[in-house]
């Protein structure tokens, strides 16, 4: 029996110090995880500029004025609501060429939107009312 209990104490001890020279230090994890942040899109890269958000029907400019304000304008359809805002928006980044934005609109449309800055896409979700919209479009900067 004591020959058994050695044998299995051999090999608990033999992965414990396989798992701790594979595991890798907590500041690696850390590092990792920093640099991974880092590649973010940046959101202050956006602030003034202007992107032309094109849907089937509508297309709007929309401009960052700041890290919590949208502006936006309907240039291209005919929409019975408003026709240009300026609003509070809240942001995430999600990887390195998205986004995902949203604001509520004076009218109590509530806009969401992820920004694909790789393929221009834009994937476009509105609720008013009880009601949920769903707009796919394309983003091109302008100015």
């Amino acid at each position: 029996m004591n020959k058994n209990l050695l044998t299995l104490f051999l090999i608990v001890m033999a992965s414990l110090v396989s798992n701790a020279c594979t595991e890798k230090p907590k500041t690696e994890k850390k590092q990792e995880i920093t640099n991974k942040t880092n590649n973010m899109v940046n959101i202050r890269n956006l602030i003034g500029s202007t992107y032309e958000w094109k849907y089937k029907e509508y297309t709007y400019h929309i401009t960052l004025l700041s890290d919590s304000m949208v502006h936006w304008k309907l240039i291209k359809g005919d929409y019975p609501g408003a026709t240009e805002e300026t609003d509070t928006y809240v942001y995430s980044p999600l990887d390195q060429t998205k986004i995902f934005i949203s604001w509520i609109e004076k009218s109590g449309l509530g806009i969401s939107a992820v920004l694909d800055f790789e393929t221009m896409n834009l994937y476009t979700h509105g609720s008013q009312n009880g009601s949920l919209y769903v707009n796919p479009g394309k983003i091109k900067k302008i100015k």
